[in-house]
């Protein structure tokens, strides 16, 4: 397979396959990653707090999903999202105890996810870290404005931005290349965030990433709503987001008696749950919607990595209809699992990945690979290593502050 056209705009959909490979869990697999979770599993520093969640979380899903079965995410978000709505209680929880074991729930299936991201960092990542170079590269390479590459992320996970940020700090190259979340973000250390130049920057390498569905290094205060993150922070993970951390920002009003009096609210974790009563209300996710609609709408390619399209995800099918043209080419990179085959029974083929997508684009339009997300980049990247990208790149760097 050729390289890409690099005249084109491409927007990488990621899914959770993508990640899979760095030990991340598939949605399916979350639950029996919280079940198997234990406190020897978290930093030594870390609240016992955060282990006493994970097992108020087993209980309950113990007692009202039976120990013999893993029930699906959206199964069990769906039940509380719906009885708290309803001001419901369950036998054995009031209705505020249901709000109680929904906090707790959100934050015991965001440990699985801390502690593959600790086990990245620590292990180094490379081919992740080839991927961000292999996309930095083809952003510099682009239009002088907005550059030709953008992700729009239906993760949790923030693998692809903490390898981003590591090629980006091996260049030394903030003043031209960076990461952009699409929406307004404040830093863990209480200054203003950012990573990078804005993508409004001429020559900008800057890379946009639209997290659908909000990420593991997304905080939010209660009181004043603000989103915080500690991406490019040297902080371990446990820290940055399993320890309890007041809002820098409303510290400042509970610091001075005169405005307001007791305890300035801690940051809580910020994602958007799988639930069949999922709501889009938050404006920060809704400008994250928004910005994936226009990469999408003006994108010349889109592929798909390690995404299967379900079709209990209608907000996202919805937007991928609204919004990539007609003529933009379609990759999608699956396994050969995904695939169907000649003996697949017509009744069992809408359940594989590969037929869903023939089916929302036509049978002809999409292209697919094969091969996984790691067969297919270490094809379209070509057989450089990260050490020898990282140079090229620094090339590149080195022309264009040259000429500005």
């Amino acid at each position: 397979m050729a390289q890409h056209d690099r005249n084109g705009r491409i927007v990488y959909v990621i899914g959770a396959g993508f990640s899979k490979p760095a030990g991340f869990p598939l949605q399916a697999e979350i639950l029996e990653r919280v079940r198997s979770f234990t406190y020897l599993d978290l930093a030594d520093d870390v609240p016992a707090q955060a282990s006493s969640d994970n097992l108020q979380t087993q209980k309950f899903l113990g007692e009202r999903f039976g120990s013999d079965q893993e029930p699906t995410l959206e199964d069990v978000f769906t039940l509380l999202d719906q009885l708290i709505a309803g001001k419901v209680a369950l036998p054995g929880y009031s209705v505020q105890q249901l709000h109680e074991v929904r906090d707790v729930l959100d934050r015991a299936i965001l440990l699985p996810f801390h502690q593959a991201s600790a086990s990245v960092r620590d292990t180094g990542a490379e081919f992740y870290r080839s991927v961000a170079a292999f996309m930095l590269r083809s952003a510099l390479s682009g239009a002088p404005v907005d550059g030709t590459v953008s992700i729009v992320s239906l993760n949790w996970d923030s693998l692809m931005e903490d390898s981003l940020v590591w090629c980006v700090r091996e260049l030394a190259g903030r003043d031209l290349a960076g990461v952009e979340y699409c929406c307004p973000l404040s830093s863990l250390t209480g200054k203003a965030w950012s990573y990078g130049p804005p993508s409004s920057t001429s020559g900008s390498g800057t890379i946009k990433v639209a997290k659908l569905h909000g990420s593991t290094n997304w905080l939010s205060c209660p009181m004043c709503k603000r989103l915080f993150t500690g991406l490019g922070s040297d902080q371990d993970v446990w820290r940055l987001y399993v320890r309890p951390r007041k809002c820098p920002h409303c510290m400042k009003l509970w610091l001075d008696p005169s405005v307001v009096r007791g305890e300035a609210p801690e940051l809580e974790p910020f994602f958007v749950t799988p639930t069949f009563a999922k709501v889009f209300d938050n404006p920060h996710i809704q400008l994250i919607w928004h910005t994936a609609f226009v990469e999408l709408s003006e994108a010349d390619e889109v592929v798909f990595i390690g995404y299967s399209l379900p079709d209990a995800d209608y907000h996202v099918r919805t937007l991928l209809r609204r919004a990539i043209r007609r003529d933009a080419r379609i990759t999608v990179v699956l396994t050969q699992g995904d695939e169907t085959r000649r003996n697949t029974p017509k009744n069992l083929r809408r359940f594989l990945p590969a037929e869903r997508y023939r089916v929302f684009f036509g049978s002809d339009r999409p292209i697919f690979e094969l091969s996984g997300v790691e067969g297919y980049f270490n094809r379209v990247m070509g057989s450089a290593s990260l050490r020898q990208r990282l140079a090229g790149m620094r090339r590149t760097l080195r022309g264009r502050r040259s000429r500005q």
